[in-house]
């Protein structure tokens, strides 16, 4: 009997001394863990930016990154056609900052008091500009699939409190208003951020037209030029092989050969094996373009861009996101990645690897000027 009750006395500790341990790292989980509903592994403090009183008392804002820098040259022009016949002209004001990321432009949003009448969003090419992630994603992924489960977003949705305990502890950067470069740290670590950046982009992308609607003013949204033409700089190593490197090589010395059709006849029977390779697909993009298969090149070279395993500037994966947000949120959008590729092969769209021919700004300039007289009844 004695050993019995010595027994019992046993567990029972042993079960307060277990439930005290896991109520303990459970509180010491809820403390340490940030409270969150998206896992990114950054902080931007509330105050990193201010009032602009230019921004809010202009007639138009233009929001974003590099791509709304490049508009520059072409405003003062706009504001002449918008003004014609009016006592005051209209006022444009660009607030984009080279290599921002929209959730830098969020922040720079929420921070101005008001808005004016209608905010343009010319942004999403810097979305792999600054380093954020940490080498090690472990962690990070974790709570990345957790916000990816729809129960769970949920609950967190309804009471933000459970993020402490849903995400795992994870390393957060302080973010402040130098822009520290994208570094790159292997190809599968590439492929899980590239994935992460553009779901919690959809998100993002859905608050800054909450934002900018809740402000009371109109959101109009450009996409930004892809140059599809522009050569793949790096294939993902999960879909590189010593043979396919070979024949790529072989492929591309008959294409400087300017023997086309050789070099089709076989990018087109590696592609069937290098499944997934954005070189190969490159590279048959660009013999179909040669050859005057211009819609298959046009889809193929679409194709090698969502692949390509490095940093892009502007993406076919960001544009279609726009595309979509655009219209689940039923707010005006310029395609002026498709009013450049409309083109494709009938003339020469680019100047360079990313800015286009000064004749497609014209036109995106006429498209939006129709669009600026409509949206403020001029």
């Amino acid at each position: 009997m004695k050993f019995l009750r010595v027994l019992t006395k046993c567990i029972i500790y042993g079960l307060i001394s277990i439930i005290v341990l896991v109520t303990g790292a459970g509180i010491y989980k809820y403390k340490s863990t940030p409270e969150r509903i998206r896992p990114v592994p950054f902080n931007i403090p509330n105050n990193l930016y201010l009032e602009n009183e230019v921004a809010e008392l202009s007639d138009i804002l233009i929001i974003g990154d590099n791509f709304a820098i490049d508009f520059n040259d072409q405003i003062e022009g706009m504001i002449e056609s918008l003004s014609k016949g009016l006592k005051k002209p209209i006022s444009i004001y660009n607030y984009a900052t080279a290599n921002e990321a929209i959730y830098r432009t969020i922040e720079k949003v929420k921070a101005l008091k008001t808005l004016p009448p209608i905010v343009i969003y010319m942004g999403g090419s810097s979305e792999f500009a600054e380093d954020i992630y940490p080498p090690k994603l472990s962690n990070f992924w974790m709570n990345f699939k957790r916000y990816q489960d729809d129960y769970l977003n949920t609950l967190m949705i309804i009471s933000p409190a459970t993020s402490r305990l849903i995400y795992k502890k994870d390393e957060i950067k302080i973010l402040n208003k130098e822009i520290i470069p994208f570094q790159f740290h292997g190809d599968l670590w590439y492929q899980r951020v590239s994935e992460a950046t553009y779901f919690i982009y959809q998100d993002y992308l859905r608050d800054l037209i909450d934002l900018i609607q809740e402000k009371k003013a109109i959101s109009l949204i450009i996409t930004p030029p892809v140059n599809l033409q522009a050569e793949v700089k790096k294939a993902c190593d999960n879909s590189v092989l010593d043979e396919i490197t070979i024949s790529q090589n072989e492929i591309k010395v008959l294409m400087d050969e300017n023997k086309y059709k050789d070099a089709y006849r076989q990018i087109v029977a590696l592609d069937k094996t290098a499944i997934g390779n954005a070189r190969t697909k490159y590279l048959r993009g660009k013999a179909e373009f040669e050859l005057g298969m211009f819609k298959e090149a046009k889809e193929t070279l679409t194709l090698s861009k969502a692949l390509e395993c490095s940093p892009p500037r502007a993406s076919v994966i960001i544009n279609s996101i726009q595309k979509k947000i655009a219209q689940e949120k039923n707010v005006d959008i310029i395609k002026f990645d498709e009013i450049i590729n409309s083109n494709f092969g009938k003339d020469v769209l680019f100047i360079d690897s990313e800015k286009p021919q000064f004749i497609y700004w014209e036109k995106l300039v006429n498209r939006l000027t129709i669009k600026l007289r409509g949206l403020l009844e001029l």
